[in-house]
């Protein structure tokens, strides 16, 4: 869901990927590992630019399906904040498709 798109497959998607500069949301503060403090305090201050965003985008599709979201778990801010997000998108486009891709850390890295 970014642009002007109106593609039903994922890989017409992927083909015409873009992100405006106007699309990315940035705050003051991170949630500092936490997911309390990135769901209840940081993530609540953020949340309703994020959805109202997400609005943007979705009223320029003409057959919106679903949405891909992709948080970390290693952080407060995708773990607290992704969650809450989640949360209103539920609320927000009840039965549209919710597919979650989840990261987590490696040891390794």
């Amino acid at each position: 869901m970014y642009g002007k798109q109106n593609s039903l497959s994922l890989f017409g998607l992927i083909a015409s990927f873009s992100i405006l500069s106007c699309q990315l949301i940035s705050g003051k503060e991170d949630a500092a590992n936490n997911f309390a403090r990135g769901h209840y305090t940081v993530g609540n201050e953020i949340v309703d630019l994020c959805l109202d965003r997400i609005r943007k985008l979705a009223d320029n599709c003409t057959g919106l399906q679903g949405f891909l979201v992709f948080n970390a778990v290693g952080g407060g801010t995708g773990s607290g904040l992704g969650s809450l997000l989640l949360e209103h998108l539920f609320v927000d486009y009840g039965k549209k498709c919710k597919l979650g891709f989840t990261i987590y850390p490696s040891p390794q890295v």
